[in-house]
């Protein structure tokens, strides 16, 4: 195992530890404070996609939704573009839960900053804080890259304009472009039989 595994390995642990531990300050359930987390910092987003962003089963998180809705937590309107989709959105209540779990859960954190670290420690911390904040945003980007991209390609069978797909039109070139030879060939013969009569 290289160094890089190692600690990958050791900060994995370590962050995972420490959110179950501060997970106790919270009022909502983890899978439901992950949804109202994502809408509030990304925006309104369809269930589909608020499934992928969470990593949560499509099923799971309609139930999840309809929780939050229930509650008024989340609203949900009809997508402009998509006459399938609801497009879901937190509303004011659902952003009152997520500021009070987090001002929760900063303040445990707070509390054993103040009275396990020493003043230089805070100070590491600090720089190990950032570093960290970067690497949760490369990880963030990896992981939707492909979700980006599944969003972008055309429909199967469909090319970029959106008509039919280029090995249909390019059999239709074949047999015009045989046609046109066969035409061709049909022309010398019959000119052939001209001039045969002819002499």
């Amino acid at each position: 195992m290289t160094t890089s595994d190692t600690l990958g390995e050791r900060l994995r642990a370590a962050v995972g530890e420490l959110v179950r531990a501060t997970r106790t300050a919270n009022q909502l359930p983890a899978n439901q404070a992950a949804a109202l987390g994502e809408l509030e910092r990304e925006g309104p987003r369809t269930t589909a996609q608020l499934a992928a962003s969470c990593r949560i089963r499509h099923q799971s998180m309609t139930s999840i939704v309809q929780q939050l809705i229930a509650r008024g937590e989340v609203m949900s309107t009809s997508h402009p573009t998509d006459g399938r989709a609801q497009l879901l959105s937190i509303t004011a209540d659902g952003r009152s839960v997520i500021v009070r779990d987090r001002e929760n859960r900063a303040g445990r954190l707070a509390h054993e900053i103040d009275t396990q670290l020493s003043e230089d420690e805070r100070e590491a911390l600090s720089s190990a804080v950032t570093l960290i904040e970067r690497l949760a945003r490369a990880e963030r980007e990896s992981s939707e890259k492909p979700i980006r991209e599944q969003a972008a390609r055309p429909p199967a069978g469909l090319d970029q304009s959106g008509g039919s797909g280029s090995r249909p039109r390019r059999r239709q070139a074949v047999i015009a472009t045989e046609s046109s030879r066969i035409r061709r060939k049909l022309s010398a013969v019959k000119s052939d039989q001209s001039d045969d009569v002819a002499t």
